[in-house]
């Protein structure tokens, strides 16, 4: 249940909810910290279970994985959920589930110029 969150979030920071099988593996190996994970596992608590293809949240074919609008609904209630119920503790689940950095962010940073390293002669 939390890699379908995960997928959920990651085929969500995609303009059109859509990419490929090898983007999608990729983003999540990217993603896999123990801080994503955290993440990941707030927003399935509050999501209960859901099954991505019986529930009818994510599509795939030859060309890739894609959100559905009821992806994107489930997302946006358990995201909303999670940044409301602030209540009592010293550490809101708006900083648990917030994400610091978007998959596409991150993608970003990953394609920015590698550093040049200098070698003394």
């Amino acid at each position: 249940m939390v890699v379908s969150i995960a997928i959920l979030k990651v085929l969500s920071s995609y303009p059109e909810g859509r990419a490929s099988h090898a983007a999608l593996k990729a983003d999540l190996a990217i993603l896999s910290s123990r801080e994503w994970f955290g993440r990941m596992r707030a927003l399935a608590a509050i999501a209960g279970p859901i099954n991505i293809f019986r529930d009818s949240l994510v599509t795939r074919d030859a060309h890739g994985w894609g959100i559905t609008q009821a992806g994107r609904d489930i997302l946006a209630r358990v995201e909303s959920e999670g940044e409301s119920d602030v209540a009592g503790a010293g550490r809101s689940k708006l900083q648990i589930v917030a994400s610091s950095e978007s998959p596409a962010a991150l993608r970003a940073s990953l394609q920015s110029p590698p550093l040049q390293l200098m070698r003394s002669a």
